[in-house]
């Protein structure tokens, strides 16, 4: 049954939860790992990345090798793999190719060769090249499994952490859901998206319940045993101050606590002005939401095209 996305601001000082601002304006973040949120520090192409601790509350820098840059444009959770990011390196004259940052040390690990020389993804036993590419990370053996035209038609994934490389499925009587990673399964409890809103089911009774705020995004992820999404967006035009011509804006965020079963719900915080944004990303030790600070245009030849540049609020969970 529906559960509708009402207001409720947590029992926190001044109703509103607490929250720091942890960066400067940057062009793309992600969640890394089960505490850490990574981000540019500069433009796009950065040489060096941002690391703040969620668990800890510290930042830190970290200088990428002298022949590789971050590519991350907004949230960017295809470039997080466990917990390493990719960045793209220099290869030789013939162009750059993918390798993987180990987050924080900023180790190298030496990642098989697929046919293709981009990476899209990366688990414990296997690499990834987009299309139908593999190498085993343990042989270092290159296959290929063509996609059927039902898998491409349901955007099946593969578990790069299988070792018969089997897809992503979540648990009866969700299994005809789509599912990108294992994160969208904790325990007995699943979530997905759909047109209808965000949705958080028990395996085996097949009992959901549905979150129908208008255009939810959630990051599909059950980190720390809670769902973390963002909701009530709102068309805006150029004239909002806030918003720097952004076409919509979310205006709510939520967090649903699995163990307790308690919804909450809050307008995201005020930073000089502004509170247009999304997405909120999280780990079991809060919440990161990407408010959308300024926007520059974009390095193609269509007039009038531009994309956001952040800044990153962290919400403690206790919040």
């Amino acid at each position: 049954m529906p559960v509708a996305g009402a207001l409720v601001v947590p029992t926190v000082a001044n109703g509103a939860p607490s929250y720091r601002i942890v960066t400067g304006t940057f062009d793309g973040g992600t969640v890394v790992g089960d505490r850490y949120f990574v981000y540019e520090t500069g433009f796009r192409g950065a040489f060096s990345i941002g690391i703040f601790d969620m668990k800890t509350a510290r930042t830190a820098r970290l200088d990428l090798p002298s022949d590789c840059v971050s590519q991350m444009n907004g949230d960017s959770p295809s470039y997080a793999f466990g917990s390493a990011i990719i960045v793209n390196c220099r290869r030789d004259q013939r162009g750059s190719t993918n390798a993987l940052i180990e987050i924080p040390t900023g180790v190298r690990p030496a990642l098989p060769r697929v046919y293709g020389y981009s990476v899209r993804g990366v688990g414990s036993q296997w690499v990834w090249d987009g299309g139908s590419g593999y190498a085993n990370r343990i042989t270092g053996l290159a296959t290929t499994v063509p996609r059927t035209a039902a898998e491409e038609r349901a955007r099946i994934h593969r578990d790069l952490d299988d070792p018969d490389l089997g897809p992503i499925t979540l648990c009866a009587p969700f299994d005809h859901q789509l599912a990108r990673s294992r994160e969208q399964q904790r325990g007995q409890r699943v979530l997905f998206q759909e047109r209808r809103g965000v949705v958080v089911g028990t395996c085996g009774s097949g009992r959901e319940r549905t979150f129908q705020d208008r255009g939810a995004q959630s990051d599909l992820s059950l980190a720390g045993d809670m769902a973390v999404w963002t909701g009530h967006y709102k068309a805006l035009s150029p004239s909002d101050a806030d918003v720097f011509s952004s076409p919509h804006c979310a205006r709510s965020i939520s967090s649903l606590d699995l163990r307790r079963g308690t919804l909450t719900t809050w307008r995201p915080p005020s930073i000089r002005g502004r509170r247009c944004g999304g997405p909120a990303l999280h780990t079991r030790y809060g919440i990161i939401y990407m408010l959308h600070w300024t926007t520059v245009a974009t390095d193609t030849d269509l007039a009038g095209t531009y994309r956001f540049r952040y800044r990153a609020i962290f919400i403690p969970r206790h919040s």
